[in-house]
Parts: C-alpha cells; sequence; structure tokens
C-alpha cells in the first residue's frame, strides 16, 4: 500500500489535482471562460473570447499538431501562448532529463568512466541516424 501511495504521490507531481484548469490547451475551442480561476493574467479571458471566435484558427486547430498551433498563435495572443507553452513543455523536459540521466548512469559504468561524457552522451541522446556509409565514402576518397 506504501508503494502505492508513493508512487499516486509522484503521480500528482506531474499531473496536479488542478491539471482540469488546462483543458483549454487541448481544445481553446471548447473552453468555458466562466471556469477560468483568478490565478491567469489579466487579458487571459479576454483572449480566449478572441480565439475561441476566430474561424481561420479553428481550421488551422484541426489541421496542425497541439504545439504548432500554439506556436503559430504566439503573436496574436501572447498570454495564451505563455501559459499553454508551460504546462506542454514541462512534460517533455522532464522526460528528456530523465532519459539524459538514464543514458549517463549506462554510460558510467565501471567498464566505460571517462570524466569527459559530452560526446558519448550528444550520440546516445540525438535522433539523427548516422549514414555509415557516407562518412566511409568520404573518408576514402
Amino acid at each position: 500500500m506504501e508503494h502505492l501511495h508513493t508512487l499516486r504521490k509522484n503521480f500528482e507531481k506531474y499531473i496536479p489535482e488542478n491539471s482540469n484548469n488546462y483543458t483549454w490547451i487541448n481544445n481553446p475551442f471548447t473552453a468555458n471562460v466562466a471556469d477560468f480561476d483568478t490565478g491567469f493574467l489579466l487579458g487571459f479571458q479576454e483572449q480566449v473570447i478572441d480565439l475561441k471566435n476566430d474561424s481561420s484558427l479553428q481550421l488551422l486547430f484541426r489541421e496542425h499538431l497541439l504545439l504548432k498551433f500554439w506556436c503559430h498563435v504566439k503573436h496574436d495572443y501572447p498570454i495564451l501562448y505563455e501559459e499553454a507553452l508551460k504546462i506542454i513543455i514541462s512534460f517533455p523536459s522532464s522526460y528528456l532529463c530523465e532519459n539524459g540521466f538514464s543514458a549517463l548512469a549506462f554510460m558510467k559504468d565501471k567498464y566505460r568512466n571517462r570524466l569527459d561524457a559530452e560526446h558519448p552522451m550528444r550520440l546516445a541522446l540525438s535522433d539523427v541516424e548516422p549514414q555509415f556509409q557516407k562518412l566511409d565514402e568520404a573518408k576514402w576518397h
């Protein structure tokens, strides 16, 4: 039982109880302005109303990924953009930190304990696939 309580506590750290206050991020066009608490910035509700009534942005919202949509409205609705990015970015950044720590822990075992781990870390965390054939051809020509 204690393990489950600890797990729940850790889960609530990533997804707080008031996460319903952030459902507007997933679909700002269905957000109810009256549901927002007063903790949001001045002008927030006005920008939500303006965004909800922008039909061109509704089309953009249906065609693009969530993060791309919020990046697109950055200049027209800066308050909404800043609040949305605070929530959206927190999950990938904590994932990337944990992923980096795991990669470093794997590299720093008793067989491979170099002091400088910058280059191996860059390789371990990169999404870029190396083109070995092209590198090989460049070396011999």
